[in-house]
């Protein structure tokens, strides 16, 4: 291959070519061994060298080689017109040097790309064109209906949109939710001149709104929402200090570190335990490191691994996918769980929330699961140190809160952390093995891995169910989380041991003992005049009945009979006195037909 004497210059390829090079020498002197004399200790050897020693060479080097680095030159190339190949490399693109081809790969990418930037300002120029046509038309019905309207509903960026109309409406009053979690500009642009009163509801200690550009947002302070920077000046204001939402152990964790007055409801306080875990609030903290998730974000798969066997536990105690949310600090653990969760075998799993806190801000869900993610050589915990991102992760879950992290790492770097590990070591709810807890035999299970989930198949424990049914008969399945009442998945199997008939009280029940008694099929010692004996057919039987059953239009046995045409068919006996008119299922001829016995006739 020629090399220009740009890429000369450059070490990183320079060395990536000899090392190719060398390894592919080596590979024809190994291949011509073989050839020779394919059984000899020297080709052995040799193959064998070359199989452990140079692969792993060649292995490292390729993992610890700057690709970005790579492509970054080959990009700042100047693109070449065709027309600057020579004729040997015009016939052939493969005796073209690698940076021509790269060349020429970039004038055809830039002229496609040119003329696609061509068709796409041409359709957004006729799509502006259009909306403004349509805006024109829809406005003057839409400031017609909202003037019949007290209350008017919409997003700050249709405030924006519809600004002409709204200020044609001259609404007096503006209200605006999650003003904390809003930009100043979109606070604005919902405000008209006729307004006389405006009400923001918001919290400023949670998350601020999200700016595309982090420069400028750091210097010019974008991301500082009215809402905040009315309460950091002073501005009067008043606070609601009374949650409804979490159970007060969760609600420890943010007060009174990030809300120092804050008060719990009483209904707060009468929430059930959570099915199948000891506690309702635990860290579990681990040392399994994290990796990189594309190239800004970050994974910990034992996490993502973890979680999800937790989650399948949790719906196997008797959890809708609906009531639990997997909630994650960063977007490439979301990404982890998205495409773990596609090997979960219990068909709830795919309906379980799974988002980052980001986007989790404003909801809240009776368990949340908690990824934290972080967990390095360095300590480095990065956004888990902004108080609101934390305030938010820790208060979305109304009555159980899991968390999975690193508590000693992020105690490190965060004063914050630092308290609340006061507040779980306080309440005995961290820990490197969370405890379940079995609702049947409350027998305790501690578990710090996946793999520990396998003997808790069935979200209960090792030992077999046992419990007592309203039958008297016991459960023989593995002890279950779910359907502990034993009423819509969990029944008695056993043969029934009712005797239901009052016809024939030595006649046991056929069914299970879970299943509704079936019915008496003993004969009722009569023998009617077309051979067979009349059956009880009923749960209970009274005179009137059995004397009905003696009667032969009553006969359900069922027999073979003959029709005109000398084909077979089935019926029960009783209808033997019936005419009918049938049509012949192995024939097309419609016949009338009187049943008559034949000698296959069954008795």
């Amino acid at each position: 291959m020629l090399l220009s004497p740009s890429i000369m210059k450059n070490k990183t390829i320079l060395l990536f070519m000899s090392t190719i090079r060398t390894l592919q020498r080596e590979i024809n002197d190994a291949i011509n061994d073989v050839e020779v004399n394919p059984t000899s200790i020297r080709t052995r050897t040799k193959l064998g060298e070359f199989s452990d020693e140079k692969l792993e060479k060649l292995k490292t080097f390729v993992d610890n080689i700057d690709t970005g680095k790579l492509k970054g030159y080959m990009s700042t190339l100047p693109p070449l017109h065709i027309n600057q190949l020579t004729a040997d490399e015009y016939e052939d693109p493969f005796k073209m040097p690698l940076p021509k081809r790269w060349q020429i790969y970039k004038t055809f990418l830039k002229g496609h790309v040119d003329k696609l930037h061509v068709k796409i300002d041409s359709a957004i120029a006729d799509y502006k064109k259009a909306y403004m046509r349509f805006d024109s038309v829809s406005s003057p019905d839409n400031i017609r209906l909202m003037k019949k309207m007290k209350v008017i509903g919409m997003t700050t960026t249709c405030a924006a949109r519809m600004r002409d109309s709204l200020e044609s409406v001259k609404f007096p009053i503006v209200v605006i939710e999650e003003a904390a979690e809003v930009l100043e500009s979109h606070v604005i642009s919902a405000v008209t001149k006729d307004c006389k009163h405006l009400i923001l509801i918001g919290d400023h200690k949670q998350l601020r709104p999200a700016v595309a550009d982090f420069e400028v947002e750091t210097k010019y302070r974008l991301g500082v929402s009215l809402f905040e920077r009315m309460v950091a000046n002073g501005v009067e204001c008043h606070t609601l200090d009374v949650q409804h939402r979490m159970r007060p152990e969760i609600s420890s964790l943010i007060v009174p570190y990030i809300y120092p007055t804050l008060k719990d409801h009483e209904s707060v306080k009468k929430y059930p335990d959570v099915r199948g875990v000891a506690g309702n609030m635990f860290f579990l903290h681990h040392e399994q490191p994290e990796s990189n998730s594309g190239e800004c974000s970050k994974e910990n798969k034992h996490e993502a691994d973890f979680l999800l066997k937790f989650a399948e536990y949790l719906l196997q105690n008797g959890y809708k996918p609906e009531e639990i949310t997997i909630l994650s600090a960063y977007l490439g653990q979301v990404t982890t769980l998205h495409r773990k969760r596609r090997s979960c075998s219990h068909p709830g799993m795919q309906q379980i929330p799974i988002k980052s806190v980001d986007d989790y801000q404003g909801e809240e869900n009776k368990i949340i699961l908690l990824s934290l993610v972080r967990n390095n050589e360095e300590s480095k915990i990065g956004f888990l140190s902004n108080e609101k991102r934390v305030c938010v992760a820790l208060s979305r879950a109304r009555e159980g809160l899991y968390i999975m992290g690193n508590i000693k790492h992020l105690t490190s770097r965060s004063r914050l952390w630092k308290d609340i590990e006061h507040t779980l070591i306080s309440q005995n709810d961290v820990g490197p093995k969370i405890s379940l807890k079995c609702q049947l035999h409350n027998r305790i299970t501690h578990v710090d891995s996946c793999k520990d989930f396998g003997h808790l198949e069935q979200g209960g424990c090792r030992r077999k169910c046992m419990k007592e049914l309203d039958c008297g008969h016991v459960c023989p399945q593995q002890c279950h989380g779910r359907d502990i009442g034993h009423i819509a998945e969990y029944f008695c199997r056993e043969k029934c041991e009712r005797y239901p008939c009052r016809a024939h009280p030595k006649v046991r029940c056929t069914s299970l003992c879970s299943m509704e008694c079936a019915r008496c099929e003993a004969s009722i010692d009569h023998k009617l005049t077309c051979g067979h004996l009349a059956k009880c057919y009923m749960f209970t039987l009274d005179e009137d009945r059995i004397g009905s059953l003696k009667d032969d239009s009553h006969c359900e046995e069922v027999v073979d009979m003959k029709l005109n045409c000398n084909h077979n068919t089935i019926l029960k006996c009783y209808l033997k006195f019936d005419s009918l008119e049938k049509k012949c299922h192995e024939c097309t001829n419609k016949t009338k037909k009187h049943v008559r016995f034949t000698k296959n006739t069954r008795l």
